[in-house]
């Protein structure tokens, strides 16, 4: 009988002392099991569909892990995050071997008793950036072109392995696939693109002032003549000998603007052209409503340049005409390709030669252009900076009016800018040289 009231407080108190006891197990010996990653699934929860936008480094079909241990990024962004969670919704793992990064040990157990799972990138989690840092892990660029997700797996030393899962922050790639990436740093594009626009603008200025290319290039339109007729010959000379006084009422001429017919093809063409080689420059997929927001923010930049010289030109009775530019077509074809940044024009505003006009006016007129285009600019940029669809239509609108304003105000000619510079080279550079100096900022940080 004492055996058995003896006995019975033992068992209680057993019982009393279970949860303790478990949780002393939890805290001095963690519960050993496995959990296996499936590489196909993880990025199924990402949600990447294109395969070429995921950098899989030492990885297998399944990661087999052997006490796993979920350090999240303090920094992880919402994707990296919530990607992880959906498929550790699918595939359930223990809640309680999360932690954040920052920590060197978990329930009493140094980091190096488990198989470490990194959530972020070197950018967003302090631990991937440490053992990237000390060449554990190897990836610390790509050549693809901003992969929207990165799992690399690499040993520890003491025998574990450790998985990260992030974004590319804090990784060197490519923001666009460009044909110089092996060559150029990505980072030297804008400025290889600014060069060569200039180059080729100031080569082609050289040329067209030079006797023998003046000799050539008339020879050249005689021999184009022979087989045209006499009028068309005669609307492509560079005299504007069609027009006659301000020529803006004449036959042929819309009554709005004063655009002829030959004007109105060769803008809507120079409007497809400039937000043609603004889309392969950002290197976007062209579907549907990407083709229709560069068609309509390229068309507003090309028109309202033309028509800020074309009403300023209409109150001083001038005359000129909206003209294709081949090498300023050329010029943009390759600075968007090679580049990744488009800086050129494929038309210019041309004066007629039979005009006479004092220099006073045609900077008004030439002014005019550049103007209305840094004021489409300006209204862009506060929109530009809110994000969403209106903030990427807002972003094309402006760096494609600021582009406009910038490669005119270039001072060789055909640009409004030579006129400007003949004009008055103070006004030039005081006008000129802060935009130019936004412009290249607006290239590093914002475009």
């Amino acid at each position: 009988m004492k055996a058995g009231s003896l006995f019975l407080p033992f068992i209680f108190l057993l019982i009393a002392l279970a949860p303790a006891a478990a949780s002393a197990q939890l805290a001095g010996e963690q519960i050993q099991y496995s959990y296996s990653l499936n590489v196909d699934q993880m990025i199924r929860c990402f949600g990447i569909t294109n395969d070429e936008r995921v950098l899989l480094i030492n990885t297998t079909p399944d990661i087999s892990l052997q006490s796993p241990l979920v350090i999240v990024g303090s920094d992880s962004g919402l994707i990296e995050q919530s990607g992880f969670n959906a498929y550790t919704g699918i595939y359930k793992l223990d809640s309680n071997l999360f932690t954040r990064d920052g920590v060197t040990s978990f329930n009493g157990k140094p980091l190096s008793y488990f198989d470490i799972i990194l959530i972020g990138g070197p950018e967003h989690n302090a631990i991937t950036k440490q053992l990237t840092d000390e060449g554990i892990l190897q990836c610390t660029g790509t050549d693809i072109k901003m992969p929207g997700l990165v799992m690399e797996v690499a040993p520890l030393p003491n025998g574990h392995k450790v998985i990260v899962i992030g974004d590319v922050s804090g990784y060197q790639y490519h923001k666009k696939d460009l044909p110089l990436n092996h060559i150029l740093p990505e980072t030297m594009a804008p400025a290889a693109a600014i060069a060569l626009g200039t180059g080729l603008g100031v080569m082609g200025s050289i040329l067209g002032a030079s006797r023998v290319f003046g000799w050539l290039r008339g020879r050249i339109k005689a021999f184009i003549s022979r087989y045209r007729d006499a009028h068309t010959a005669e609307a492509s000379s560079e005299s504007c000998s069609n027009a006659s006084g301000t020529g803006m009422n004449d036959a042929g001429k819309l009554p709005a603007f004063g655009f002829s017919i030959r004007e109105v093809i060769t803008l809507a063409a120079c409007c497809i052209l400039f937000s043609g080689f603004f889309l392969l420059a950002d290197r976007l997929v062209p579907d549907r409503d990407i083709v229709i927001l560069y068609l309509v923010m390229g068309s507003i930049a090309v028109i309202v340049h033309d028509l800020g010289h074309r009403m300023v030109a209409r109150k001083l009775e001038v005359d000129g005409q909206f003209r294709f530019w081949g090498l300023g077509t050329i010029t943009l074809l390759l600075t968007s390709w090679l580049f990744g940044m488009a800086f050129a024009q494929p038309a210019r505003y041309v004066f007629c030669r039979e005009s006479n006009l004092e220099m006073r006016d045609m900077a008004l007129v030439t002014l005019a252009g550049p103007a209305v285009s840094l004021m489409f600019a300006i209204i862009f940029l506060p929109f530009a900076l809110i994000g969403g669809v209106a903030g990427q239509i807002a972003v094309a609108g402006f760096t494609m009016n600021l582009m406009t304003v910038v490669y005119n105000l270039m001072p060789f000619s055909p640009m409004d800018g030579k006129i400007l510079y003949d004009w008055s080279r103070l006004f030039w550079m005081l006008m000129f040289m802060p935009l130019a100096l936004f412009f290249i900022l607006m290239t590093l940080f914002f475009i």
